[in-house]
């Protein structure tokens, strides 16, 4: 009941700020994965595996995993985030 509520007050100017934060997380993280990207190179982690588990006894390998990024990609996540911050600030103003 209270949603359709507000839904029917349309309140505008909350649901404009909703999206402009909206905008603004997605903005600053793609800046970060593309600049992630452009640095490294790529994402990459290490996972331990048990291999064999025998009571007190207990083998573990490490793998290191690795998502490969193209610079073609980072650059287009970074030009992506500060698009979308620029539409946000513009749409403020």
């Amino acid at each position: 009941m209270v949603v359709g509520l507000w839904v029917a007050t349309g309140n505008a100017d909350c649901m404009a700020g909703n999206n402009m934060r909206t905008r603004q997380v997605i903005g600053i993280l793609l800046i970060v994965f593309g600049l992630v990207s452009l640095v490294w190179g790529g994402i990459s982690w290490t996972r331990e595996k048990t291999v064999i588990d025998l009571g007190p006894i207990e083998a573990t390998t490490r793998e290191r995993e690795t998502i490969p990024l193209p610079p073609l990609i980072g650059g287009l996540l970074l030009a992506g985030g500060v698009g979308l911050l620029m539409v946000g600030s513009r749409q403020r103003a």
